[in-house]
């Protein structure tokens, strides 16, 4: 198993947001570790998607992770 250190959002952060609608094809072991990362923090699928994608350390993170 993979340990990558990710920066702690706050979970009032990841609430609320405004949504725009997009549609992304993901695989369905990234939709899984989603929703289970999501359920782990009281939030929904969309939101922590939303956070995610906004989050350029995190991604350059998780990038350099899966190129190893």
């Amino acid at each position: 198993m993979v340990d990558i250190e990710l920066p702690q959002p706050d979970t009032q952060d990841l609430r609320g947001r405004q949504s725009v609608r997009a549609t992304f094809k993901l695989s369905s072991r990234a939709i899984d570790a989603l929703s289970i990362v999501a359920v782990h923090l009281g939030i929904k699928q969309k939101s922590l998607f939303d956070h995610l994608i906004e989050d350029v350390p995190s991604l350059n993170a998780i990038a350099r992770e899966i190129e190893t």
